[in-house]
This record gives structure tokens, C-alpha cells and sequence, in this order.
């Protein structure tokens, strides 16, 4: 490698830096404008800071960051509303589950919108223990 290569990956380093900075600025504004971000620039940790600004900027997330595990954990514990917009069916049952925790953790009236399927097998669960069981 010479130095016009190192001088080269500098300057691509140093612009994208720069378009990361503005990325962030624009979506301190409003986290709808997270839609305007290039799409090589979204970050895991830059989408959940448009939603936490606006929560209606989780619709305009790309499913390659929307359905991480670890994105949905973080911004249900924030808005749990949100899981209304979660496709269960991408999860399994056991990490879905987990979702619906963290959406009812902060506020328990979001648990009307955790999937009724959910709520019957728990339902069920807690009809299959007896006094018994004690």
C-alpha cells in the first residue's frame, strides 16, 4: 500500500464521517427524515434514535434493520405500541415472546397489542396450573 492509498482511504474515511454527522443532524429534527438518509449510511443505532424522535419513523426503517432482534428490543421498550407493526411470523415463538416483554415492560395497556395466538397460549398455560402444582 503507498501513501496516496493511505491518503485516499483517509479522505473516503473523513466524508463518510461527514455524512454520518449530517445524517444524525438531520434526524435530530425529526426522525422522519430518516427516510432522506442513504441507505449505506443507516445504522442500527441511527434508526433507533429516528424512532425514539418520532415513532412513526419505524414504518420508513428497511427490514434489514427493522426485524434485528436486538432493534425491536430496544425501540418496544421505548414505544411498545409499535409491536401492532411487528410481523410476528418472521420470529420464532420463543424470541416473539420476548418482543411482547419488552413492549408491556414500560406500560402494560400495550398489551392489547401483542397477537391474540400469543396471549391464548399463555392463557392457556396459566388454565393447565392448579393449586396442585403448588
Amino acid at each position: 500500500m503507498t501513501i496516496a492509498d493511505v491518503n485516499y482511504y483517509q479522505t473516503c474515511a473523513k466524508i463518510e464521517l461527514k455524512q454520518y454527522q449530517n445524517a444524525i443532524a438531520l434526524v435530530k429534527k425529526d426522525g422522519l427524515c430518516i427516510a432522506e438518509v442513504d441507505s449505506k449510511l443507516l445504522t442500527e443505532e441511527l434508526c433507533i434514535f429516528a424512532v425514539q424522535q418520532n415513532p412513526d419513523a419505524f414504518a420508513l426503517i428497511p427490514d434489514r434493520i427493522k426485524y434485528q432482534v436486538s432493534f425491536l428490543k430496544i425501540v418496544l421498550l421505548h414505544e411498545g405500541k409499535l409491536l401492532k407493526l411487528v410481523d410476528s411470523s418472521r420470529f420464532s415463538k420463543h424470541i416473539y415472546e420476548q418482543l411482547c416483554f419488552n413492549a408491556i415492560s414500560n406500560n402494560p395497556g400495550n398489551i392489547q397489542y401483542v397477537e391474540d395466538e400469543m396471549l391464548h397460549l399463555h392463557f392457556e398455560s396459566l388454565l393447565d396450573f392448579s393449586i396442585d402444582d403448588i
